[in-house]
């Protein structure tokens, strides 16, 4: 999912943070760990100071070894965990493809001429 507001960049690595709820990353991470606490942060994690409209707080972030996309696009990222349920992983704009970014300006009619648009 397209997150426009998400622009996080790990401070050091200045990479693009996607940020993953627990529940789905379940499977990858170590058994004790929490992401509603901090106290739990597990060797080759760090720590990103994210603002939301709710406030700032930290989360709890990895760099795996490889992301790759729907696509199979290869990315270089960092994994920040959230404790929220969210229903998919929050991806930085700039991460996304240009047709996933802007779904409108696909070019519906292939091979024929589209009709004019409803504002000309």
């Amino acid at each position: 999912f397209c997150d426009t507001g998400n622009r996080l960049r790990h401070p050091v690595f200045s990479l693009p943070v996607i940020i993953a709820p627990e529940k789905k990353l379940r499977v990858l991470l170590p058994e004790d760990f929490h992401a509603a606490d901090i106290t739990t942060l597990p060797p080759g994690f760090t720590l990103i100071s994210a603002a939301t409209i709710n406030g700032k707080k930290l989360l709890m972030a990895f760099r795996p070894d490889e992301i790759r996309l729907g696509n199979g696009r290869l990315i270089n990222a960092m994994i920040a965990v959230t404790p929220q349920p969210l229903p998919q992983a929050l991806l930085p704009h700039h991460l996304q493809s240009k047709e996933v970014r802007a779904p409108w300006k696909r070019k519906s009619c292939s091979g024929k001429k589209c009709p004019p648009s409803v504002n000309g």
